[in-house]
């Protein structure tokens, strides 16, 4: 913690100020808009429900998510990483996943980004993390899934960003954070794995207009075909959705601080604490005291 030491004398005295960083706020966006976030604590009922400016609403749907069950059958779990999750299972007799019939990602060109945090239940297969299905245009789908190769893959219409990294099942949660970058005439996907360094695509030209205005998914794609649906198989949990280009402090404040539905991140901001400084009094102060 940086600390500023300023002295000034008053007669006699030598008085020192002692200034110190705290933590204040500053915005971490180039614009404002906390549009959804889903913190999926929800353990009855068929809503999952969100804070934010549009409050969108998925359907958990009782008869698919069985919140009175065994585990094996998908539902929440108290093991989130702020509170309760969803589980969702990719078993042939009950596949889960929550649908919103009002689109999620339907952005233009806008810049955005989606932060949630997730723990595989296997490898060498595919696992849809959020799908937003593009509707009439029929090409401008907004995903990001794991592939069956276990790398992350995230796909903006006909723009798209992959890593090399391995996507575990070690029965950890991992965070993952998907950005658009559009501002200032960029065209940059950012893949973020636990904060850290992300893998980039910087595309450039002009962005896809995005009219994705279809159904909306966490844990599947939307084909209506089960066979390559390709649901996920694990837990999901906090799930934010912003109209803006998340920095690499934002991220990484969301990663020390899961459950955070903030748009800002903390700055060291100066306060001063007064203190005497009887210690830096001159010898010859010193000598001024003795002789009076």
């Amino acid at each position: 913690m940086p600390i500023h030491l300023i002295s000034f004398r008053l007669g006699l005295l030598t008085f020192t100020i002692v200034a110190f960083t705290v933590f204040g706020i500053t915005p971490g966006h180039t614009s404002a808009g906390l549009l959804d976030y889903y913190t999926l604590d929800e353990t009855t009922g068929d809503d999952a429900g969100s804070t934010g400016t549009r409050n969108t609403t998925g359907d958990l749907s009782p008869s698919v998510f069985n919140f009175n069950s065994a585990l094996g059958d998908g539902g929440s779990v108290s093991d989130g990483v702020d509170g309760n999750a969803l589980r969702f299972d990719d078993g042939s007799d009950n596949r889960q996943r929550v649908t919103f019939t009002t689109p999620l990602l339907q952005l233009g060109t806008d810049s955005f980004t989606i932060n949630l945090w997730a723990r595989r239940d296997r490898v060498n297969d595919w696992d849809t993390l959020v799908y937003q299905k593009a509707g009439t245009d029929g090409i401008n789908n907004v995903f990001a899934r794991v592939n069956n190769t276990n790398t992350m893959l995230f796909v903006v219409g006909g723009d798209s960003v992959v890593t090399t990294e391995t996507i575990a099942a070690d029965g950890e949660f991992h965070m993952y954070t998907f950005v658009r970058d559009t501002e200032g005439g960029n065209n940059i996907l950012r893949l973020y794995i636990d904060g850290g360094t992300p893998t980039t695509n910087n595309i450039g030209g002009s962005p896809t207009n995005i009219q994705a205005n279809g159904e909306a998914y966490f844990g599947s794609q939307g084909t209506g075909s089960s066979s390559v649906d390709r649901y996920f198989d694990g837990t999901l949990d906090e799930i934010l959705i912003a109209d803006i280009v998340a920095s690499p402090e934002l991220i990484e404040y969301w990663y020390n601080n899961p459950g955070a539905q903030t748009l800002a991140v903390p700055e060291p901001a100066a306060i001063g604490m007064l203190m005497l400084g009887l210690a830096a009094v001159s010898h010859r102060r010193r000598n001024a005291w003795r002789t009076r």
